[in-house]
C-alpha cells in the first residue's frame, strides 16, 4: 500500500484515523467544509481532497479534476513545509502565517477560529505519515 504523502491510500488512512479520533470529533464539531491539501515539488504537485463535516471525515481521496473549485479551502506547500507540519516541528497556523504553507483559497480568519480542529486533523495525519515512512 502506497502511504506516501497525499497518495490515495494515505488519504483513505487519514479518513479512518480521523473518524476513529474522539479528539478530532470534539474539536471539529462546528467545522463544515472540504479542504484540498497540495504538495508541490520538482515533478509537479500531488493533492488530496478531504470532506470534513462536524467532526466526521465523510470522504478523503486523491485530488481529481474539479476538486479545487468544489472545496472552500485549498492549502499548498512544498514537501519541507508539509514534513514540518506533520512532523510536529511547525504549527499549521504558523506555517500559513509565515508563508511556508499558502492558503490558495479560503479565509485565514476562519481557519484560525478552528485551530483546535486543524491541530487534531494534523495529529491524525501525522500518525498516518509516521506509519508510511
Amino acid at each position: 500500500m502506497d502511504l506516501s504523502l497525499f497518495s490515495d491510500a494515505w488519504a483513505k488512512a487519514c479518513q479512518i484515523e480521523l473518524n476513529a479520533s474522539a479528539t478530532y470529533r470534539e474539536a471539529a464539531a462546528t467545522w463544515e467544509g472540504a479542504v484540498v491539501f497540495i504538495r508541490e515539488d520538482a515533478e509537479g504537485h500531488r493533492g488530496v481532497y478531504v470532506d470534513l463535516w462536524r467532526g466526521e471525515c465523510r470522504e478523503a481521496r486523491e485530488l481529481v479534476d474539479g476538486d479545487m473549485d468544489r472545496a472552500p479551502y485549498v492549502i499548498r506547500g512544498d514537501v519541507e513545509a508539509w514534513s514540518g507540519v506533520l512532523g510536529g516541528s511547525l504549527d499549521p497556523l504558523m506555517a500559513l502565517v509565515m508563508g511556508k504553507l499558502k492558503l490558495a483559497k479560503g479565509s485565514l480568519g476562519t481557519l484560525a477560529f478552528h485551530i483546535r480542529s486543524a491541530r487534531a486533523l494534523v495529529a491524525a495525519a501525522s500518525r498516518v505519515q509516521q506509519r508510511g515512512v
